[in-house]
Parts: C-alpha cells; sequence; structure tokens
C-alpha cells in the first residue's frame, strides 16, 4: 500500500495545495510549513504575515471529524478567494463561524426534537378522539348519542389523520403574541375534530372540504409574517382601571336587579332548567332592554372579567380588583347557569400560570390537555361515573367536529345562507329558522336546540368552500388586529386576557364572536390599556 500516494491524493494535501499556492504563510512558519506539507513555501509569497495561531486554525478544521462543515463553510470560500491582507480578518472569525455553527445545528436538533414531541401527542390525542367518538356509539355507554359511526376506506382515514396532524409542523413554537393561544386552543379542540370526524360520521367523507378546512387553518397564521405595529394609545392608569370596575360593577348591580327573584348556584343537573328560566325572564322584555342584557353578560364574562382576574396576577392593577372579578363571574353563573363564565375565570389562570417562562411550554402543554382529558374522562365512565361525565368531552371535543358536518351534510344539498340571516346583509334568508336552530332540529330532533359550531359550519352554511376562506381571511385579519393592540403590554398578561373568547371561538360562529361576543371591546380595551412603570398591587 503506498500511504505516500494516498496522501497525495487526500483532500488535506489538495487544500494544503491551495494554501500553499495562496502564499498563507511567513518566513517564520517556513520550517514548519515543510515539516507538515513536505515541501517549502513559495519563496516569492514569504512576505505575507501569519501568525502560528492562524495557521493552527486553518489545519485543524480541515484535520478534524467535522471536515464535512468546513468543507461547506463560508470561510473556506473565502480563504479561496480573500486578498492576502485579508487572511488574517478571516481567521479571527473562524473560531466564532464554527461555534455558530454548531449552536445553530443543536438549536436545528432541538426544534426536530420538539416537533416530534408534538407529532406523536398529535397522533396520540387523535386516536383517542376517534376511540371516544366510536365508544360513545357503542353499547358500552349508556348516554345519549347523536350520531352513527362508521369507518371509512381507509385510503380517506390516512388522508384527514394526516390533515390533523399537519399543523404540528408549522404552528409557531415561541409564544410572542396572544393569537397564538387562540391558535394553539382550536388545534385540539376545533381543528382535529372538525378535519376527521366528518369521515367517520356521515355516509361519504368530505376530502375537498377537509383539505379546505386545513387551508383556512393555515390562513391563520400568515399574519405572523407581519410585523406587530404598535399602534396603542393610552389613558391614565387609575382612570382606565376605575372605569373598567365601574362598569362591571353597574352590569353586576343591574343583573342583581332584574334577576333577584331567579338568582341561585345550580348544579350540573339544574343548569339547563336556570337557564330556561332566565330566557323566559329576559324575553319578558323588550327588544332594547333584551340586546343591552344579553351583551351585557356576554361583554362582563368574555372581556371585562378576565381583564380582571389577569391584571393583578400581572401587576397592572391593585389585587382587590381580582376579588371584583370574581364577584363578577358568581353573579352570571348565579343569574343564566352559564359555565363559560366559571371557565374563562379558571382558564384565564391557568393561561397566566402556563405562559411563564415566556410560554415555550404552552405547545406541549396544548396537546397534552387533549389526550389527559379524554382517557381520563373514559377511564371514569368504565369507572362507573354517570354519563353526564363523558358527556362534558363530547361537548368540549366531539361537538366541534359533530355539529360542523352536520351543517356540511346539511347544506351540500341546501341552499346556502349567504348569511342573509343578518339584518345587515339585505338578502332573501330561505329557511324559517336561525342556522343553529335548523341544524339542532334537523340531526338531533330538537326544535329548540341551538347547534353552533366554530367558523368552519358557518362559513361552510354561508357559501360553502369559499365561504370557509372568506371567514377565515377576516378571523386572519382580526387576530393580527388583536396582536397590533397588545403590543407593549406584557405577554402573560394579554394571552390570559383571551381565555373569555376560546369558548366562543371554538363553539359558534366567528363572526357572532368578532361582532357581538366581545372580541372587538377587547381589541379596544388593549388598544388603550396603559402599563405602570411598576406594579401596583
Amino acid at each position: 500500500m503506498d500511504w505516500g500516494q494516498m496522501w497525495r491524493d487526500s483532500r488535506v494535501y489538495n487544500v494544503s495545495s491551495v494554501v500553499r499556492d495562496r502564499g498563507i504563510i511567513s518566513t517564520e512558519e517556513g520550517s514548519l510549513v515543510e515539516a507538515i506539507f513536505g515541501t517549502p513555501p513559495r519563496e516569492d509569497l514569504r512576505h505575507i504575515s501569519l501568525t502560528s495561531s492562524d495557521l493552527v486554525r486553518l489545519v485543524l478544521p480541515v484535520a478534524s471529524p467535522l471536515a464535512h462543515l468546513w468543507r461547506n463553510s463560508t470561510i473556506r470560500r473565502l480563504i479561496t478567494a480573500q486578498p492576502p491582507g485579508e487572511i488574517s480578518q478571516v481567521f479571527q472569525s473562524a473560531s466564532a463561524g464554527s461555534g455558530n455553527q454548531l449552536q445553530s445545528s443543536a438549536r436545528r436538533l432541538n426544534i426536530v426534537r420538539s416537533r416530534l414531541g408534538l407529532l406523536a401527542l398529535a397522533v396520540t390525542y387523535t386516536s383517542l378522539l376517534l376511540a371516544t367518538v366510536w365508544y360513545m356509539d357503542t353499547s358500552l355507554y349508556d348516554g345519549w348519542s347523536p350520531y352513527t359511526f362508521t369507518v371509512p376506506h381507509h385510503l380517506s382515514v390516512l388522508f384527514v389523520v394526516g390533515l390533523a396532524i399537519l399543523p404540528v409542523f408549522w404552528l409557531p413554537r415561541e409564544y410572542r403574541r396572544p393569537s397564538q393561544v387562540i391558535l394553539w386552543w382550536l388545534y385540539p379542540v376545533a381543528y382535529i375534530p372538525v378535519v376527521t370526524l366528518h369521515a367517520f360520521l356521515l355516509e361519504e367523507p368530505r376530502l375537498v372540504f377537509a383539505l379546505t378546512v386545513a387551508i383556512s387553518f393555515f390562513i391563520l397564521r400568515l399574519s405572523y409574517y407581519l410585523p406587530q405595529v404598535r399602534v396603542r394609545e393610552t389613558v391614565p392608569h387609575p382612570i382606565f382601571y376605575r372605569l373598567l370596575v365601574l362598569v362591571t360593577v353597574a352590569l353586576m348591580s343591574l343583573l342583581l336587579g332584574v334577576f333577584s327573584q331567579s338568582i341561585t348556584i345550580a348544579n350540573l343537573s339544574e343548569i339547563y332548567e336556570v337557564r330556561s328560566s332566565f330566557r323566559e325572564t329576559l324575553q319578558s322584555f323588550g327588544a332594547v332592554f333584551f340586546r343591552v342584557i344579553a351583551y351585557g353578560i356576554t361583554w362582563l364574562e368574555n372581556v371585562l372579567v378576565p381583564i380582571l382576574i389577569a391584571s393583578p396576577l400581572a401587576g397592572l392593577m391593585p389585587t382587590w380588583v381580582f376579588g371584583v372579578g370574581v364577584a363578577a363571574t358568581l353573579v352570571v353563573y348565579a343569574v343564566g347557569a352559564f359555565k363559560s363564565a366559571i371557565f374563562a375565570v379558571g382558564m384565564a389562570i391557568i393561561l397566566y400560570v402556563t405562559l411563564q417562562d415566556d410560554g415555550k411550554y404552552l405547545p406541549a402543554y396544548a396537546m397534552l390537555a387533549g389526550p389527559t382529558t379524554l382517557g381520563t374522562f373514559l377511564v371514569l365512565d368504565r369507572l362507573g361515573a354517570p354519563s353526564q361525565v363523558l358527556g362534558l368531552v363530547r361537548r368540549m371535543f366531539v361537538s366541534p367536529g359533530m355539529v360542523t358536518a352536520f351543517h356540511v351534510d346539511f347544506f351540500s344539498t341546501n341552499p346556502h345562507t349567504l348569511w342573509a340571516g343578518r339584518t345587515w346583509i339585505g338578502l332573501p334568508y330561505p329557511y324559517s329558522k336561525p342556522v343553529a336552530n335548523l341544524i339542532g332540529s334537523v340531526y338531533f330532533g330538537i326544535p329548540d336546540m341551538v347547534a353552533n359550531g366554530p367558523f368552519w359550519a358557518s362559513g361552510y352554511a354561508g357559501a360553502g368552500i369559499l365561504g370557509i376562506v372568506l371567514v377565515a381571511i377576516i378571523f386572519a385579519v382580526a387576530l393580527y388586529a388583536l396582536d397590533c393592540a397588545s403590543a407593549g403590554l406584557p405577554k402573560r398578561f394579554v394571552g390570559a386576557v383571551v381565555a373569555g373568547q376560546l369558548t366562543g371561538i371554538a363553539y359558534s360562529s366567528t363572526l357572532n364572536v368578532l361582532l357581538l361576543g366581545g372580541f372587538g371591546l377587547l381589541v379596544v380595551l388593549l388598544l388603550f390599556m396603559p402599563v405602570p412603570n411598576r406594579g401596583v398591587g
């Protein structure tokens, strides 16, 4: 074996030849170069100055196990192209460049590991969701099942499950904007059920619809390519929070005065009875007063209470304001047995705690909550818990997909509404009932049932596939407005105050949420909300 020939054919020898030809040596290093390369350097290039440490930086990367990184590096290209006077500067950046490359590689590896972990959780959650839907349609479950579970062709199953896990690869990992809380909430609670369950609940899977759902969900994150413009206009801090508390107390007093005869803290079995009594009392008033009460309750539980709960936690308001928020929640629940009021308070606190450490664990918590909840409630049902317990899971995780599937099935063979049910549209409405009552009557057999679904359901009812895309664009603009209005406020705080919007976005028409559900009011309040220089509590 000719070792000399192998050395002359090696990449190191070739690189050394380039170095010799470029003259990247000085007279002092001549003997060292001759010892390493076997031949002395060119005499006409000995005037170039290079220290021994620079020479070591040149030789070691080529001889190191990371030679492939060196061969493709910018430094190597610079060595073969830079004039002699700039060689020393190149070598000064070599060490830092190699370190940055290693850090970048480690960062990419962490990203890959994180995505793979989220992918595993998404697959687990999707499987558990489908297993739960199947279980609730069998004799093992003694509760009510408004659907029939069927297994479609295996290619359809792979298609919808693939679409279900796809957002794991593009949803934001790092928490920077409050809209990211909404997306990570929508993904397990609404998107996965909507994109998958139609294939198992309808006679035929609607694959074009499923693909449109995936595209529309991607549209919601397009605003992250735009800068978070700071457009906030603040008012003096004492004036802002005092007005906020005064409005909250005024609404609480109004509710207590109107419903003083029917106030009660209902348990789970009494919720719908109390809510029916609340509606009857409310409908006995005129149309104007009806709207004042309805909007007052909605804005109180969806906007004012989350701000009053999260502000003291973030040090933006005095501690006693937290008590006002809790009192307002109890009043709303006592008047109409609205579970969403309790949910908003609990979720605001949970989000504030979850978003510590810059919210880097938000995706993991979001994806862990689904399979943990489903698995726990399935075990409880098998242990003999009342059927209503697992019914809560159906309400939270199954209903968005189930109700949306029924919307798609109905409006695939019946006229779309073109949103004519709204007075400001001005078009003739083709049905005798609102869409939610129509779906409740046809598919659940309950004439007065309100079967609301997320924006994919209302968008399809309005204009089919194009309606979904149109509503997604409007929703994306609204999310961007929320991000810009909250610029400059503490990230944990703004992530917590969106808690009141989560149920509306996941379980009802997005246009209702944006126009009447308090989303617009939240954007305005965040736009004018001041930030004290230090904590006030």
